[in-house]
């Protein structure tokens, strides 16, 4: 609400009878886009008074007006839309509503650097360029940041192969948070970083190749993580793990039916070259693993368009092991407003990825069940008491189209659920 001489100026947005806070947030991004429409650069947000928890409220109307704002226009040339100066929030909740606010800028704002890492295209997002920003990344002070590169050396073979026809080789990047001094770190997020995914020799088509260098929203998500946790300062030590590889054609590409060998041992014949992604995770898994023998292990992956399928760009599927951390997925989703659905890991799915010439299969001879086979090949990576949950963000990370307050491109998908889930299961 602004006065303007004797006029006074108001945009009024209904909540409707019984609201949630999903209905909240799309009240508020209403609101925003309402008031940008007016070239207005402050204003007073007047909260509701509404049979929800206070906190969540204000929450919500936070973090829902930062990323409104967000556009994808740093290359455009005509006149961009004058951001907003002042938003001030009027609540009449008093004790600990500005740490509420503060908390949740922080974790809007990683959001929005999650998709501006997504949105980077590939001529410029090389691998080279993201472990720069991880780097940059890690000045803040509970921050440190080590690369893992000359993989083949190393034994992570299959990462190798994936990026050994690129200009720029791959590399694991290792961005450590201390925030709980010299205890272990229990967490350990692991992103898919492909940074452009031609496909490799099995070259993926005109219709299905432009967005590919969003391939690597699964490394931005855990860097917008980090950036997140280290800016709210939570007690906790925590590991992302950014795999950045570039998926390239070339004299060097990886070839189909060509069997390599994991850091863990086992023998993978690659059945399409398209199928990149589970390879570099699966030998960041065994890395990480023996390094940080961490108690959860958890990846965020555009893996599968067979995941896009089965849920569209709304709901994002995944997979775990144990019904303890699903509990944790699933409250931890409830309070980031991220919708999550539980898909099946069976041994049925497991035995599609044994191999004939070799132990496994990077690909199955079908298109059914695509999403399901592949978290199949992933668990053969996890060790058995490591509690893992794998997150297929094909469709929730890339809009083809804008919806509401999740805007065209990348999304920042997983970041809110990331932060709470390190409060669910270390911040207790």
């Amino acid at each position: 609400r602004r006065v303007h001489g004797d006029h006074c100026r108001a945009i009024l947005v209904g909540v409707g009878n019984t609201p949630t806070l999903a209905h909240l947030a799309s009240a508020t991004h209403t609101a925003i886009t309402a008031l940008k429409s007016t070239k207005q650069t402050s204003a007073d947000l007047v909260l509701p008074t509404l049979a929800l928890p206070t906190d969540k409220v204000l929450a919500t109307v936070t973090t829902i007006s930062i990323l409104s704002e967000y556009r994808d226009n740093a290359h455009c040339t005509t006149p961009k839309p004058v951001p907003l100066q002042g938003l001030h929030l009027v609540t009449t909740a008093q004790e600990g509503s500005e740490a509420i606010v503060e908390d949740s800028q922080h974790v809007a704002n990683a959001v929005n650097y999650a998709r501006a890492l997504g949105n980077t295209r590939g001529d410029v997002g090389t691998p080279l360029y993201y472990q720069q920003l991880a780097t940059q990344l890690c000045e803040h002070p509970d921050l440190t940041c080590s690369v893992v590169d000359g993989l083949a050396e190393k034994g992570l073979s299959m990462f190798h192969a994936v990026g050994q026809a690129a200009t720029e080789p791959p590399r694991l990047v290792l961005i450590e948070y201390r925030g709980a001094g010299d205890t272990p770190f229990e967490l350990v997020f692991v992103g898919k970083g492909v940074t452009f995914d031609t496909g490799g020799l099995n070259l993926k088509p005109t219709g299905g190749i432009e967005s590919m260098h969003m391939d690597m929203h699964g490394a931005a998500t855990v860097m917008g993580v980090l950036q997140a946790i280290a800016a709210l300062r939570l007690p906790c030590n925590v590991v992302g793990a950014v795999c950045l590889a570039e998926n390239a054609i070339g004299p060097n590409a990886l070839k189909p039916s060509s069997i390599l060998t994991s850091l863990k041992g086992l023998t993978v014949e690659v059945g399409n070259t398209d199928a990149e992604g589970r390879l570099v995770l699966a030998d960041a898994f065994t890395y990480v693993q023996r390094k940080y023998q961490p108690k959860y292990l958890i990846d965020f992956a555009t893996l599968t368009g067979a995941m896009i399928v089965a849920l569209g760009h709304h709901v994002c599927g995944y997979f775990c092991h144990g019904d303890r951390l699903a509990t944790a997925i699933t409250e931890a989703a409830a309070r980031a407003q991220e919708p999550v659905c539980r898909l099946p890991l069976m041994e049925e799915y497991a035995q599609e990825v044994k191999g004939a010439s070799s132990d496994l299969v990077n690909s199955t001879k079908t298109r059914a069940a695509g999403s399901c086979t592949a978290a199949a090949f992933l668990h053969c990576f996890v060790e058995p008491d490591v509690q893992w949950a794998h997150f297929d963000i094909a469709g929730v990370a890339m809009n083809p189209r804008q919806r509401q307050y999740h805007p065209k491109g990348a999304t920042g998908a997983g970041v809110r659920l990331g932060v709470e889930l390190v409060r669910n299961l270390l911040n207790k």
